[in-house]
């Protein structure tokens, strides 16, 4: 059994939630900005200790929120990708024609 609640909200309530859901909007946009920008390209662009680490935790946050899966399963996916990209540079390098073997690294 399902119940739904019903409300009705009067036009000046209704006003007032579609003003601070845009005023929250362009918050999260300016500090997105003002902030997300400048630290990806750091990001993108710097070579720095650590940097592969943050750059596992940055893709964790895009693979959990979007497939709600827990940490654990992000860790693994993020390093069964890591050592499918690792396999796949390896076999680039190869300048012989010798076949890539499918063992992890």
């Amino acid at each position: 059994m399902t119940i739904i609640a019903q409300t009705t909200y009067s036009a000046a309530e209704l006003s007032g939630i579609i003003l601070l859901t845009l005023q929250v909007t362009l918050c999260a946009i300016f500090f997105a900005i003002l902030f997300g920008m400048p630290l990806g390209i750091a990001l993108a662009l710097g070579r720095f200790t650590g940097r592969r680490i943050v750059v596992a935790i940055v893709g964790i946050t895009f693979v959990s929120q979007s497939a709600g899966s827990s940490l654990e399963e992000d860790v693994y996916l993020w390093m069964e990708l890591e050592n499918m990209y690792l396999r796949a540079k390896q076999c680039s390098l190869l300048k012989n024609g010798l076949p890539c073997t499918r063992q992890p690294l």
